[in-house]
């Protein structure tokens, strides 16, 4: 059942990257003609992808201008733009509160849920007091979250808040009877620096029954020490 899971998980990725990656190469193809080679081709797929972004800029910079919304509406648009999540500097050249009206986004439980998810990993953006505040809130009361994919987004969100303290705190939901949450927190501790995320993947590892997550724990320690010249493997 993991194995089924995580695979049909993996597969949509990858089908919806292909996707994307063929719409690229297939708009450079047209450009390019048959006969064009591979270099040229190369080419063209460059210029494709510059165009796109310097399309995504310009539609950024029109919502980010626009005058006919509030900040707070501003960012929900860009938070709204499925295939181009706003960078920090596009939220902060939208409103230097951003983080205030992020905040404002996530407890309005009249919006759609799939905004409130966005804003809340936008939210990573800031290392505030706040901001780690609430990760913790969420982080320690799991059972008060009604997807489990918010819970998922405050777990990937708050090593690159508090690198430092992410160890313990993300520690209990590698034990979570969620598969993808206990996937997701091996994925989020094997980027926190220092021993401490590696002391904590390798505890769990040497009670770990499950062959999958066993295999995905090894791999997490030996990535991470790859990284981390400090590691202890």
């Amino acid at each position: 059942m993991v194995w089924y899971q995580l695979n049909k998980c993996l597969f949509i990725v990858a089908v919806s990257a292909c996707v994307w990656g063929m719409c690229g190469i297939g708009l450079a193809q047209d450009a390019s003609g048959s006969a064009g080679g591979t270099d040229a081709l190369g080419a063209q797929t460059a210029g494709v992808s510059q165009a796109q972004g310097a399309s995504r800029r310009s539609r950024v910079r029109r919502t980010i201008v626009n005058r006919e919304f509030s900040d707070r509406d501003k960012i929900m648009l860009l938070l709204n733009a499925h295939c181009d999540f706003p960078s920090r500097e596009d939220l902060l050249l939208t409103s230097p509160e951003a983080e205030v009206h992020l905040h404002s986004i996530l407890n309005d439980e009249t919006l759609m849920y799939s905004v409130r998810q966005r804003a809340l990993e936008a939210l990573a953006y800031f290392d505030t007091p706040q901001n780690i505040q609430m990760l913790e809130q969420i982080l320690a009361h799991p059972e008060q979250i009604e997807r489990p994919m918010m819970l998922m987004q405050a777990i990937m969100a708050y090593p690159k808040v508090a690198p430092e303290s992410a160890p313990d705190i993300l520690k209990p939901f590698l034990a979570s009877d969620n598969d993808m949450i206990r996937f997701v927190t091996i994925s989020s501790l094997k980027n926190c620096p220092g021993n401490a995320a590696v002391d904590v993947l390798r505890a769990r590892y040497e009670v770990e029954e499950n062959r999958f997550f066993k295999m995905r724990l090894k791999s997490a320690i030996e990535d991470h020490c790859k990284k981390d010249k400090a590691c202890r493997l």
